[in-house]
């Protein structure tokens, strides 16, 4: 073998593995955006069930763009002590977050909130009805996919794949 035929063959060595390590790499983005996706699905069914079987609101609380908590409303108790937690902090997978788009429609203190009420039904932020369009939308570095949740006000929870 001469040397020309080395460097060609080392050369396309190369950039197959680059090519093999951007597709691998590309598909774990895409395999932490579906569990994100399916886990804030997961809990957005488990407060509405929550809230209809112990009549008391319960909520999806985003504290940032890559944590989320679940609360319960306690009556009769002064605010900002009115809620207890349920559960454990949850956390998306690494380098998954919360679009800007859907950061951007965020309360004025930063806090997104999904709420359920007992009657089954959905609200946004304390109040509002929630948004029948992409409620949440979920994205990781070095991905070009999303995926959405849209929460309409009666209970319908569904995800959508954007690329």
């Amino acid at each position: 073998m001469t040397m020309v035929e080395i460097a060609v063959v080392l050369t396309i060595i190369a950039v197959l593995s680059t090519i093999f390590i951007a597709t691998l790499t590309g598909g774990r983005a895409g395999d932490y955006i579906d569990r994100a996706t399916q886990s804030i699905q997961n809990d957005v069914i488990f407060i509405r069930s929550r809230s209809v079987s112990t009549n008391r609101v319960h909520r999806v609380r985003f504290a940032s763009t890559t944590e989320w908590v679940l609360e319960a409303y306690i009556t009769g108790v002064a605010p900002p002590n009115d809620w207890e937690q349920v559960g454990d902090i949850r956390r998306m997978p690494t380098d998954t977050y919360l679009t800007d788009a859907t950061w951007s429609t965020s309360l004025a203190n930063g806090t997104l909130m999904l709420e359920a009420t007992p009657r089954g039904l959905f609200q946004m932020n304390g109040g509002g009805p929630a948004i029948p369009v992409p409620y949440i939308a979920i994205t990781a570095l070095g991905s070009s996919k999303n995926k959405s949740i849209t929460v309409a006000v009666g209970g319908a929870v569904t995800i959508d794949t954007n690329f």
